[in-house]
């Protein structure tokens, strides 16, 4: 499994790296490493929407 996780920079350094304020933002299921462009090109997408 091949997580993208993200932070909110807008947090404080020592909140903005609990767990619980870490977002997943893709997974790609896989034994091989993706390929970045093609792992992230939908999530990109989504992200350019909010």
């Amino acid at each position: 499994m091949w997580p993208c996780f993200a932070s909110i920079v807008e947090l404080p350094p020592p909140i903005r790296d609990y767990q619980k304020n870490i977002v997943l933002l893709s997974l790609w299921a896989s034994r091989v490493k993706p390929d970045p462009d093609v792992f992230l090109q939908e999530t990109i997408e989504e992200l350019k929407l909010l």
